[in-house]
């Protein structure tokens, strides 16, 4: 098993690590294309311009290690596994986005780098707020055209605050 999320959990003010492979192995056989090692999106990493939280304030140096994603017990029908970084609007300031999780995925699955959003930002944000592109996945639930507070993220919930 790898490290497959982690999570953002404001409620705790601290983010947590879940050591599963629920995001990687938890596939239909008919999702799964004939070549697995090619098509996706390309493997994120963490940007000059990303926000993590950490007592009621968002910044770079805040932001923990990225999930060692070569430790997932990759299937050999899945193909191999990239990070995956998703980013939300930060309550109250739409302009902006903060990683809400960090998760291995298989290579061919392409991954919403900027939910709520694309990642055709300008300046220094790599995200920019698109309406109507609320998350479409059965294993996340985020709510997009409200007022952020519902996050779940493989049925953890996740509590947001204002900054």
């Amino acid at each position: 098993m790898g490290e497959s999320l982690i999570g953002f959990l404001l409620a705790k003010k601290r983010y947590k690590t879940y050591n599963d492979d629920t995001w990687y192995e938890d596939y239909d056989r008919d999702e799964v294309p004939d070549n697995p090692n090619k098509g996706g999106d390309a493997e994120d990493r963490i940007r000059s311009s990303d926000r993590c939280y950490r007592r009621g304030k968002f910044d770079l140096d805040f932001c923990p290690k990225t999930p060692n994603c070569k430790k997932v017990n990759d299937k050999k029908w899945l193909g191999k596994p990239k990070l995956c970084i998703n980013r939300v609007p930060i309550p109250g300031d739409k302009e902006n986005f903060y990683i809400a999780a960090m998760k291995c995925i298989p290579k061919w699955e392409n991954c919403d780098k900027c939910m709520c959003g694309d990642n055709r930002g300008g300046g220094r944000n790599y995200c920019k707020l698109r309406d109507g592109n609320t998350p479409n996945d059965d294993r996340v639930d985020v709510d997009c055209d409200g007022s952020l507070k519902r996050i779940k993220f493989d049925g953890n919930k996740f509590k947001v605050k204002k900054k």
